[in-house]
């Protein structure tokens, strides 16, 4: 039987969660995300043009790795025997090492792409040699293995600093329009408003970093 102490932790988490939708309702006006700025400029009639930048976390790169951990604790899941755990697991750490090998160097799409492709041809190469399902025993002797849950919290950890970087960016952004840009650094009345000058441009780099060239 529980008592009241561990009623009252129990509901501790319901509580912070009733607090903050609470909060959010009675503060939801107030607040300057980039989806309501994004709907006050499309519902402008005298702005035609208009553009909203906000920062990903450089963990977005890593969803191939996520859908890697889904199917990964899917197939972890029927159980399987022998060597497929560790095919698996071995899968698992190529994708990974792809993934932080694109984040860490900054490849570019055309040679990711070229890389898959080599990747593709080595595959039916070893296929058409039979040599392809001896080539997976390599993964065996890694004894890379995890459990469902193992690769369901992996998952979930990425999401979850991705999750994170999307709430940030919804009051952490830049709105463009022709005639002014704001600069928006909070979720209530924190933000800037720069006026274009009459010979100004504003310029927008590969980084997200807003500048005007005058």
């Amino acid at each position: 039987m529980w008592d009241w102490k561990k009623f009252a932790i129990f509901l501790i988490p319901f509580a912070l969660v009733g607090i903050a939708v609470m909060v959010w309702f009675f503060m939801r006006k107030t607040l300057r995300t980039r989806l309501r700025m994004a709907r006050q400029l499309r519902d402008d009639p005298d702005i035609n043009e208009w553009l909203v930048v906000f920062g990903w976390s450089r963990k977005v790169l890593y969803l191939p790795t996520v859908g890697a951990s889904l199917i990964a604790c899917i197939v972890m899941l029927f159980d399987p025997g022998g060597y497929w755990p560790h095919v698996v697991g071995g899968t698992w750490l190529a994708i990974f090492v792809l993934n932080f090998l694109v984040d860490e160097y900054e490849m570019s799409i055309k040679v990711l792409v070229i890389i898959v492709l080599c990747l593709v041809l080595l595959g039916l190469w070893l296929a058409s040699l039979d040599w392809f399902v001896p080539f997976l025993g390599i993964f065996k002797k890694l004894r890379v293995s995890l459990s469902p849950q193992g690769y369901l919290l992996l998952a979930m950890l990425f999401l979850l600093a991705i999750g994170i970087a999307w709430l940030k960016g919804l009051f952490y952004y830049v709105a463009i329009t022709p005639n002014y840009l704001n600069i928006q650094v909070g979720p209530t009345e924190t933000g800037e408003q720069i006026s274009r000058l009459k010979s100004g441009v504003f310029l927008v780099s590969e980084t997200g970093q807003v500048g005007m060239l005058l």
